[in-house]
């Protein structure tokens, strides 16, 4: 055969190829092995993603929930909160209900009303004050009635004091505010 050492020809073509196919694995085989390995990561990543996504239809599904109860609480608030035209009859009602426990109403009055507290966007917060004079009990009954009401009701301030040595009568200062629809603001 013609492949002796000394002819020299199978070398001097086996080398060139060697050397393509070396450059042909630095140059693009390995790069594109890179570029394909990157590719597979990123997909492999947005594939995770849209599993997990599949698991947000029963985190929407709750938030759609919640806006639903929340819709229904702001309707009902709606419904039991008093007009400004119904506020002086639900004071009558406070002091009903001071009457209905056995306490006295010694004063109920509104108070000055500030730019401060007056508008709150959909809200109106009118602030009044309740004394009234009776036994602890009486006085507990009435704090229990007032938190009992539909009406979104604030106690700012709570002052207790006994009026007699014996400790059988006390007089009640309660600070409180009134949350009405702020129908100017509200739809």
């Amino acid at each position: 055969m013609k492949n002796s050492p000394e002819s020299g020809g199978s070398w001097m073509v086996t080398v060139p190829i060697v050397l393509v196919a070396i450059g042909y694995f630095a140059v693009f085989y390995l790069p594109g092995r890179r570029a394909v390995a990157e590719l597979d990561r990123q997909t492999a990543e947005k594939q995770q993603r849209v599993r997990q996504s599949g698991d947000m239809t029963g985190a929407i599904g709750q938030t759609e929930a919640q806006c639903r109860q929340t819709v229904r609480y702001v309707d009902q608030w709606r419904h039991d909160s008093p007009s400004l035209a119904e506020l002086p009859a639900m004071m009558g009602r406070i002091q009903g209900l001071a009457g209905a426990v056995g306490a006295t109403v010694v004063r109920c009055e509104p108070q000055q009303v500030t730019a401060s507290v007056l508008s709150l966007n959909t809200l109106r917060k009118t602030p009044f004050v309740l004394e009234c004079a009776g036994t602890m009990p009486q006085i507990y009954e009435l704090l229990r009635s007032l938190e009992n009401l539909p009406q979104a009701i604030w106690i700012e301030d709570l002052d207790l004091r006994k009026n007699s040595e014996a400790g059988k009568t006390a007089s009640c200062e309660i600070t409180m505010a009134v949350f009405t629809a702020n129908s100017d603001k509200s739809d």
